[in-house]
């Protein structure tokens, strides 16, 4: 069944199809937020990166050490970049049985046939190719 706005109380009554369709939306849109704002911290540590060697070549010193806030940026920025495209995480069960893949649900292992009637054309075959030269 579909939702349809002419019927009454339309927006008092939710359709539970169109409801898990925004959900799915309203996560995927939080997890590629998350992979936009993790880029955008590790993009924003590395121009302040090369704002401190800028400054430090200016005074004629190399830059020998990254500065804790650069640091901080680009492990916040990772980890939120990886939470965000990992999306949920889900236990691992061994007890779930694997379900059958819908390719092999019509395969029946009482109806396959390993031997069949090309075991007759090798004597032909034999026959009709020379043997090769013994070691």
């Amino acid at each position: 069944s579909t939702c349809s706005s002419s019927s009454p109380k339309f927006w008092l009554r939710l359709c539970p199809r169109s409801l898990a369709h925004l959900a799915g939306q309203a996560a995927m849109a939080i997890q590629i937020w998350m992979v936009v704002a993790g880029f955008a911290m590790i993009c924003h540590a590395g121009s302040g990166l090369m704002a401190d060697k800028a400054a430090a070549d200016l005074i004629g010193e190399g830059i020998s050490t990254v500065s804790s806030q650069v640091f901080l940026e680009v492990i916040i920025g990772a980890v939120m970049a990886m939470w965000g495209s990992i999306g949920e995480f889900k236990p691992i069960r061994i007890d779930d049985s694997k379900k059958p893949r819908w390719e092999s649900l019509h395969c029946r292992p009482d109806f396959q046939c390993y031997t069949n009637r090309a075991k007759l054309i090798r004597p032909l075959l034999e026959s009709s190719f020379p043997q090769p030269p013994g070691e």
